[in-house]
């Protein structure tokens, strides 16, 4: 998306892609004060926001009728309310316009958003594909265009400009159904390419999104849902010790062991790493075959050499008392299929491995349960 921008700009483009307003006055104390409860009444409609679109999609799958008559029923309905409020029709373009420029809408501003709301559940309710994504934009400028004239009721609070409101409202209630603040945030911006705009809006959105992610922990889209589900399935895991998991190691080497017995060892053990113990049990580090093959290429008549020079110390490690989530988030972010298992990080005396296989068996069995 910045780069896209940059691009625009590079190529003597410096206006908005999307034309909503223009010559916006800079953020100012009013703005910086209305932020706060913008960003929770964003974050508290949200997940109501959410929760009527999903009330909406159980109602219709509950009627005897087929999809194209339910579609058909809600288009019915939804268009009842347009009857009497025609900017619930189209994917709100103009009523956004509308507001950002301070014109009069056939009806007050929160009875444009109640009803743009409950024309969104029927239409998404019904069945329909897509229709989400500009209505929450609306919803959100309507909420900040009702902030500000709130505020404008109280003389001695420091008022704020209606516009920069209701920019700051369309990014705080986007990144509050979506759960992507980081999206909402630039989004906003690439539609007025103001700089300014930006550390109030950035303010908004994140309060907006943390109200929002603490009331209801899944968002407008399924893919976020689906790995906030993975992870609450991650945290759950029981601290199981992985001592019940572990695995002897027979072979391994020690400082002394030369090149070529390095070499039968991997021929036996058929392994990408042997770990390298000393006398007293402590690990040490593991010589990787990749770089046993390189030298005796590059130099082969250091076969008698002792394998000291091609030890890899910083090797990653779990201690005894890890769990199985500590070895399933090394794992997750280790290309190993074994992680040596010590004592403790400080003395390091080494135990054994657990291997890759058998933490997702047992996390496999925890699943099911």
């Amino acid at each position: 998306s910045v780069a896209a921008s940059l691009t625009m700009l590079a190529l003597s483009n410096h206006d908005a892609p999307f034309a909503l307003v223009s010559g916006l006055a800079s953020p100012g104390l009013g703005e910086y004060v209305l932020v706060v409860p913008l960003g929770l009444a964003a974050g508290v409609l949200a997940p109501l926001f959410l929760r009527l679109l999903a009330f909406g999609k159980r109602q219709f799958r509950a009627l005897p009728l087929a999809l194209p008559w339910r579609m058909a029923l809600g288009g019915l309905l939804m268009g009842g309310i347009a009857v009497w409020v025609p900017e619930v029709c189209g994917n709100g373009y103009a009523p956004i316009i509308g507001i950002l420029q301070g014109q009069a809408l056939s009806v007050p501003v929160p009875l444009a958003l109640l009803a743009k709301i409950a024309a969104t559940a029927l239409i998404v309710g019904a069945g329909a594909v897509g229709g989400i994504f500009t209505p929450s934009l609306f919803i959100g400028a309507a909420l900040g265009a009702m902030v500000a004239g709130a505020a404008a009721l109280i003389p001695a609070l420091p008022q704020g400009d209606a516009t920069l409101i209701a920019l700051i409202g369309m990014g705080a209630f986007m990144a509050a159904v979506s759960h992507a603040p980081l999206m909402a945030i630039l989004m906003v911006f690439e539609m007025t390419m103001n700089a300014q705009l930006l550390l109030p809006l950035m303010a908004g959105s994140i309060l907006a999104y943390a109200v929002s992610r603490a009331l209801r922990s899944r968002s407008l889209y399924d893919v976020l849902n689906r790995r906030h589900a993975h992870q609450a399935k991650v945290q759950a895991l029981p601290d199981t010790e992985l001592m019940a998991l572990l695995e002897p190691v027979i072979r391994h080497l020690t400082p002394a062991t030369t090149i070529d017995q390095a070499c039968r060892q991997f021929e036996q053990t058929r392994t990408r790493y042997l770990y390298v113990v000393d006398e007293a049990g402590q690990f040490l580090g593991a010589v990787s075959i990749h770089q046993l093959a390189a030298l005796i290429c590059a130099a082969p008549e250091r076969r008698e050499a002792p394998v000291g020079p091609l030890i890899e110390t910083a090797f990653d490690l779990l201690p005894a008392h890890a769990s199985l989530k500590d070895a399933w988030s090394m794992f997750a972010m280790s290309p190993l299929e074994r992680i040596p298992v010590v004592d403790n990080l400080d003395h390091r005396r080494f135990l054994g491995v657990v291997s890759k296989r058998n933490v997702l068996d047992r996390l496999r069995l925890l699943a099911e349960r």
